[in-house]
């Protein structure tokens, strides 16, 4: 079957008052309609008119609601990204992911390969992205069959090749703590 197209969806929404264009960062984004509030007091987004009363409320942290659900959306990210995503100045940024860290919603430290700096990532999605590099580094050390593990040690230890005496041996305990 065929994925639905997103924009006919995301039209849909806004047709059904379930979702409005508003414009974050300088691109028009859809945004469902009780997270309104959020985006007007925590980013400043100017709302279309004729919103529903209800809908307006003001919440009681709409910019750490806007961080959090960011980063239970994504793995580890740095300050100029979730600035860039929102359209904050990164000082900004910076000191609302301090704020969730000492609040033990965000995690702080180093995480992806390659040293691309300090990074934040949801306690919950560290977690889960641990729990899978382990379950796949288990699949990487698994038990091997007895035939497979007989094959390995008679080549480790030289048996049956034409090298005789000690040789083997001492060629074996050189290759093991290379």
């Amino acid at each position: 079957s065929a994925l639905p197209d997103t924009r006919q969806q995301v039209a849909a929404l806004a047709k059904g008052r379930r979702a409005m264009a508003v414009t974050i960062a300088g691109d028009e984004r859809y945004v469902a309609v009780e997270d309104a509030a959020r985006y007007r007091d925590a980013l400043g987004v100017p709302l279309p008119a004729g919103q529903r009363a209800s809908l307006l409320e003001p919440v009681r942290d709409p910019a750490g609601d806007l961080v959090m659900r960011y980063a239970r959306s994504h793995g580890p990210f740095t300050v100029p990204e979730l600035a860039a995503r929102y359209g904050l100045g990164t000082g900004i940024a910076e000191a609302l992911l301090r704020r969730l860290t000492e609040g033990g919603r965000l995690v702080e430290g180093e995480f992806r390969p390659g040293g691309v700096g300090r990074e934040w990532v949801d306690s919950d999605v560290l977690r889960t992205l641990r729990r899978r590099s382990l379950a796949k580094l288990r699949q990487e050390v698994e038990a091997v069959d007895a035939d497979a593990l007989g094959r390995f040690a008679v080549s480790w230890h030289g048996i049956g090749s034409a090298r005789q005496g000690l040789e083997p041996a001492i060629a074996a305990h050189h290759h093991r703590h290379d």
